[in-house]
């Protein structure tokens, strides 16, 4: 994919030694609490995601929403935060980026999307649109937000259309390494080793329905070091697969043209931080594609972050710099930049 520019002042770049911004007073700061308690659901979850102690443990729930149930957990108290998985995941791909945004003020959510997790697995629709839904329905049922949307992968494209949907809902979105518009492949992408290896892996997954295709993806989506969990997030993530309908769910999830995201770019009325990894599988060229997404977006609502060395997932690679960055975004200056 051809280098295809910024927009002068919204693309930054971030290394391991960039300092946090963790203390920033968030957009709509005046909101706090706006939200209430955590809303009752149908139910309590299986096994709760553990996570480092940072006060009282997450409150774990079901929402029943048309054609199933959505499992998510919630903590904190403050400005509410939704945090949206890509494909193939769960709630748990957010255990190290939820502790921290609960500790610097806000009401968290980490939700397990529809055939993922411990969400019910058998859905008649794995689009980006059916899955804004999802996370809308999650919103109203924590007290209507106005609330922060964070999506990775695809999720990133449920965050967008979720934004440009219901915009008296969503005060800001995070859109994390997100296929949030059409996709096309040249031959020079393809002289690219981690995207022609990442792609290949892609298309077994999809086509066999392999778990050891994913995780040969995963390896390469997670370039150099992994996390500390490493052994128990693979054995954990192969284990959900497994489970009657969760390997359909993401073969679903990956035929899915992300084009219907790609309409709402232009609906979009709250700031965007786009956060892409410089060795992103997913894409030869990963500045390239936020840069994209930053110039489809109304004039100065987007923001590009670049984070050297990390793969497709920057949240579980390096997860105190997207704290960072999400901290630093959601500052109220920030957020009318």
């Amino acid at each position: 994919m051809p280098e295809q520019g910024t927009a002068p002042g919204h693309e930054h770049h971030t290394t391991p030694e960039d300092g946090g911004a963790a203390g920033h007073k968030s957009v709509g700061g005046e909101a706090a609490g706006r939200g209430g308690t955590a809303g009752r659901a149908t139910g309590p979850a299986d096994g709760p995601v553990t996570t480092p102690a940072t006060g009282p443990a997450p409150v774990t729930g079901r929402l029943a929403v048309d054609g199933g149930t959505i499992a998510y957990e919630v903590a904190g108290a403050g400005p509410l935060i939704v945090l949206a998985h890509g494909m193939g995941d769960s709630r748990a791909a957010y255990r190290a980026v939820l502790p921290p945004l609960v500790a610097a003020g806000y009401r968290v959510a980490a939700v397990d999307l529809r055939g993922c997790g411990e969400s019910s697995a058998d859905w008649p629709d794995w689009s980006r649109t059916a899955v804004a839904g999802d996370l809308l329905a999650v919103v109203r049922h924590l007290g209507g937000g106005p609330a922060v949307l964070v999506g990775h992968s695809l999720a990133g494209g449920a965050a967008t259309i979720a934004a440009a949907r219901e915009p008296e809902l969503i005060r800001a979105v995070v859109e994390l390494a997100p296929f949030t518009r059409k996709q096309s492949t040249g031959l020079g992408d393809l002289r690219v080793k981690r995207f022609r290896q990442g792609m290949l892996r892609l298309l077994g997954t999809l086509a066999l329905g392999s778990t050891r295709h994913w995780r040969s993806y995963l390896d390469v989506a997670y370039p150099g070091p992994k996390p500390a969990d490493w052994t128990e997030r693979l054995a954990r993530v192969e284990a959900l697969l497994r489970e009657p309908g969760r390997m359909r769910a993401l073969q679903g999830m990956g035929r899915s043209a992300p084009t219907d995201a790609g309409a709402r770019l232009g609906d979009v009325r709250c700031p965007v931080l786009v956060v892409m990894g410089t060795l992103d599988p997913d894409w030869a060229d990963p500045r390239a594609e936020g840069t994209a997404i930053v110039e489809a977006l109304p004039p100065g609502l987007g923001r590009l972050e670049m984070i050297e060395g990390a793969g497709h997932y920057p949240h579980d690679q390096s997860p105190d710099q997207v704290v960072s960055l999400m901290l630093a975004f959601l500052q109220p200056d920030a957020a009318r930049a």
